[in-house]
């Protein structure tokens, strides 16, 4: 249970499974939705509590919302991420990929899988894999 893991060990752990999620991104085929079938919502408040109770450890970050800075220094930002929330986001965007494939929709599934990686749950991996690589150089 993740309980009697210690937290230096969760976030190498996470660290690792983000990496090998954000690997296997470049296996999924690009599909077509075939069905219009939509996956049961998940609370979205229950799944913050549920990833901030695994990861108490983990919190706010600045985060750089331009990522073409350099040719565009005018447009230049930067905002407030929250590990926890990357983390349950990208909980819900997989949980409606496994629910695509355990009712047998595999390509609405690979079509989810990556149309949320480019659209949403991509940007959220990405982020908080700087934000683990930077709490662990800083220990």
């Amino acid at each position: 249970l993740i309980e009697n893991i210690e937290s230096a060990t969760r976030s190498a752990l996470l660290e690792k499974a983000l990496d090998a999620l954000a690997f296997s991104r470049h296996f999924v085929p690009n599909t077509q939705a075939k069905t219009n079938d939509e996956p049961p919502k998940w609370d979205y408040k229950e799944r913050y509590k549920l990833v901030g109770s695994c990861f108490p450890d983990l919190g706010y970050y600045v985060s750089s919302l331009e990522p073409l800075a350099a040719e565009n220094p005018d447009k230049w930002t930067t905002g407030l991420g929250d590990a926890i929330d990357d983390l349950a986001d990208i909980a819900g965007d997989l949980h409606k990929v496994r629910w695509y494939l355990e009712n047998g929709h595999p390509e609405d599934a690979a079509w989810t899988f990556n149309f949320l990686y480019r659209a949403h749950w991509g940007e959220h991996l990405r982020e908080l894999q700087l934000y683990l690589r930077n709490l662990a150089g800083s220990d």
